[in-house]
């Protein structure tokens, strides 16, 4: 009874809950999005009432002034975040393009080596079937060899031609990320020349303060 009782709390009270698939991290972006709205407001009104810089502006300014600036202030971040959301991309467009070659290129791999894995399963039951057949006439033996010898010459060709342009996409993608490893060396060195030109003045500035 004890065992049936609890295969019934199992299967039936303490099922797990049905999981749904969703783009990117589900109800946690809504809730880091108000969260955000929440924290422009919670700011805005710690920077105007409890901070005394409006009252630094404005020293003649009332508290029914203070929270009319605080709320115009407040609308005024509201708006740029929504403008930031709708005009900034979460993903850059070169790491989109970057998922999409990517993608593209696996599944073209995926579907060549599909077609050639095939291909060879049929080679290896042609190469059976003449095996098999060794016992017929040899006039049929004859003919059928030839279509044979045809048909692998065809499949060859194409075979070839697969792997040419497998080949090819593998060269493709390669050059992109030689390329982009290029872009990126590059950057740092002028990062790090823009970085020099930037401490050989402070060091100039610093040096008659030290005297």
């Amino acid at each position: 009874m004890e065992i049936r009782s609890d295969g019934f709390k199992l299967c039936v009270s303490f099922r797990r809950s049905h999981r749904t698939s969703t783009h990117g991290i589900g109800t946690w972006y809504y809730a880091f999005s108000a969260l955000g709205y929440l924290s422009v407001m919670t700011n805005c009104a710690i920077f105007g009432l409890h901070s005394g810089f409006l009252n630094r502006l404005f020293p003649k300014m009332s508290f029914a002034g203070s929270l009319v600036a605080v709320a115009l202030m407040e609308h005024a971040m509201v708006a740029v975040k929504v403008c930031v959301e709708m005009f900034v991309p979460d993903t850059t467009a070169a790491v989109v393009e970057a998922h999409r070659m990517k993608r593209a290129w696996l599944r073209k791999k995926a579907s060549l080596q599909m077609e050639l894995s095939s291909r060879q399963l049929l080679q290896t039951q042609v190469s059976d079937d003449d095996k098999q057949g060794d016992e017929a006439p040899t006039s049929q033996e004859a003919i059928a060899a030839a279509d044979v010898n045809e048909w692998l010459s065809r499949e060859k060709e194409r075979r070839l031609k697969l792997e040419r342009e497998l080949k090819s996409l593998n060269d493709l993608y390669m050059g992109w990320i030689r390329e982009e490893q290029t872009k990126r060396k590059k950057t740092q060195h002028k990062l790090a020349t823009l970085m020099e030109r930037v401490k050989t003045p402070l060091e100039a500035i610093h040096l008659p303060k030290a005297k």
